[in-house]
This record gives C-alpha cells, structure tokens and sequence, in this order.
C-alpha cells in the first residue's frame, strides 16, 4: 500500500516576462500571416523595411502607366515606386522602365536567387533591393 499526501503544491506564479512572451505569441498566431512565396510576402517585406527608413508607404496606386505595386514618400520629399516580383523578368524590366517618368527613383524588388540580373537594371537607372525571406532587403538604393 502506498501513502499519499493529501497536501497540494502551491501554485506557482508565472514570471510577468513569460506571461508577456506568452500574450505576444498569441497575439502573433492570432494576427492574419502573409504566405510565404508570394509576390503580396515580397511586398510585405519590402513595405515593412520602408516603414522601418521613415517612408510614408502605399500600395497597389494607380499611376499613369498602370498600377505600381509600392508608391512611397521618402523622408528627403522624393516619391519612389516599388515593383515587386517574385523573380528577373523582361516583364518586371519593363515596367519598372515606364515607371521612371513617375517618381524620383525606381526599384525593382526581388526575392533571394541564384541569379542576379540587377546589373541590367542599374544601366537604366533602376535600383533593386534584394528581400531576404527573414525580411531583410539589400541591394543599392541610390
């Protein structure tokens, strides 16, 4: 036979801090999340990393040549646009040519790959930010 107490354990109180790392992670698992792979996740990072420079930033606007995907007001005054794609195309080349008479700077934004056809780019006046899936862009912004 086996004796057991009848005493219980007093309750242990969490931590405040795990309490909080516990509500954001709820939070975050509660908030609608962006695929992955996607040119809306591209742009999504991208707008992310502009807010993050100071930038007033919208999306989808209807430009004289068509809709650009990113239209934003940087701090210095100059309007950029923003095509965002999920890889090098003549299509993405394209457009981010007729966008050139629309704002101060252009950008092409593309994911992480094996190629790099920025150097294309850069010879017309285009930039190009390279996004990295954890949300970082790189690339020449001037």
């Amino acid at each position: 036979m086996t004796l057991r107490s009848t005493r219980t354990r007093p309750r242990r109180t969490q931590h405040p801090m795990n309490v909080l790392l516990q509500q954001q992670a709820q939070a975050q698992s509660e908030s609608p999340s962006v695929p992955k792979n996607t040119e809306a996740s591209i742009a999504a990072l991208v707008v992310s990393w502009l807010k993050s420079q100071g930038h007033d930033v919208y999306q989808e606007v209807g430009v004289y040549s068509g809709v650009a995907d990113i239209v934003t007001l940087a701090p210095d005054g100059d309007v950029w646009i923003v095509e965002a794609k999920m890889g090098w195309s003549l299509d993405l080349l394209e457009q981010c040519c007729e966008r050139r008479h629309e704002a101060n700077r252009v950008f092409a934004a593309v994911p992480v790959s094996k190629t790099n056809h920025s150097g294309v780019f850069h010879e017309l006046g285009i930039g190009v930010l390279i996004v990295d899936p954890k949300g970082y862009c790189s690339g020449a912004v001037d």
